[in-house]
């Protein structure tokens, strides 16, 4: 350890040797645009069938968070919006807060991925990130990874969490390459297919999308459409339309300014009553509730809880 410690110091040394003088004693080190995310929260998934497979109450404690994925063993597709993002080792992706995703192709059945769930009013940084879809995490970024598990794992070093996540977020957002094009003729059916349904069920969310009219717009049967999207995902495509709706709901809710019954006819209802109804059936909770719970400052009000979960 002494060998070791020793080195280090050499090396520091011939840093502080290297310093210039200030020239002002007055202008440091300030980041216009801080990256500081708060409430982390740090999981893994060790099987591809827990993915999309998740309880409700679970799943909306995590719904007004940011969530980073990234494997360390095993791939996958990750579909947001109307995107599909294909990570692997090495790649990650950065989900932003009520976007509704699951996951396609998970190999192998056993898996090692790891998730990161945090709070953030956003900044520039994280808008690049998520914008690129999935983006490489480099070597410097996976020393501040490991670092940041021994963190968390260590009750005496959990403040350090928030600096460590920081690093990892800001490396990633400085290696990122431009966004990819559209799919092209020579991607994947069933990405294309994902694709063109969330798309479709995205533009449609201000109203009713019957799934005979969406299987018609893509050329194919209700039956058929229902029978592949169930074979893709592991859930049913009429529950998928509702989850594009009600997270869109979601983040209709997020703002203070808009009125239930306002939102109720933005997401496609006839009445506030059968939103309030549809909403509480998949969260277990009133929108007036979630917008107790999730205002759009992050603070919750004073006396509230969040819903207990550990993961997504």
């Amino acid at each position: 350890m002494q060998v070791v410690q020793k080195s280090a110091l050499r090396r520091l040394s011939a840093q502080v040797n290297e310093l210039r003088e200030p020239v002002s004693s007055w202008a440091g080190c300030n980041p216009s645009d801080p990256l500081n995310p708060k409430n982390i929260l740090i999981f893994s998934r060790l099987q591809s069938k827990h993915l999309n497979n998740r309880p409700r109450s679970i799943a909306m404690d995590n719904h007004h968070r940011y969530v980073w994925i990234m494997p360390a063993r095993g791939e996958g597709e990750v579909c947001v919006d109307s995107g599909v993002n294909r990570i692997k080792p090495g790649k990650c992706v950065l989900i932003r807060p009520f976007r509704p995703h699951f996951y396609l192709n998970v190999r192998p059945r056993s898996i090692r991925w790891l998730f990161i769930t945090f709070e953030h009013e956003g900044n520039v940084k994280l808008d690049k990130i998520n914008a690129l879809g999935t983006n490489s995490v480099g070597r410097a970024a996976l020393g501040y990874i490991a670092d940041l598990l021994r963190a968390w794992s260590n009750p005496a070093k959990e403040g350090m969490c928030q600096a460590l996540l920081t690093l990892v977020l800001e490396e990633v957002a400085n290696q990122a390459s431009p966004a990819p094009g559209p799919l092209s003729r020579h991607s994947d059916s069933n990405e294309i297919l994902v694709s063109r349904i969330n798309r479709y069920g995205i533009e449609n969310r201000h109203r009713h999308l019957a799934i005979a009219e969406l299987a018609k717009l893509l050329g194919m049967s209700p039956s058929y459409l229902r029978a592949r999207f169930q074979a893709l995902t592991g859930r049913s495509i009429g529950r998928h339309l509702r989850d594009l709706k009600l997270s869109h709901a979601c983040e209709l809710l997020h703002d203070n300014h808009l009125q239930i019954s306002e939102i109720a006819e933005l997401c496609g209802y006839d009445s506030p009553f059968v939103f309030s109804r549809a909403f509480r059936t998949h969260y277990n909770c009133t929108p007036t509730e979630f917008r107790n719970l999730h205002p759009k400052s992050g603070e919750l009000p004073k006396g509230s809880e969040l819903p207990k979960g550990s993961g997504l």
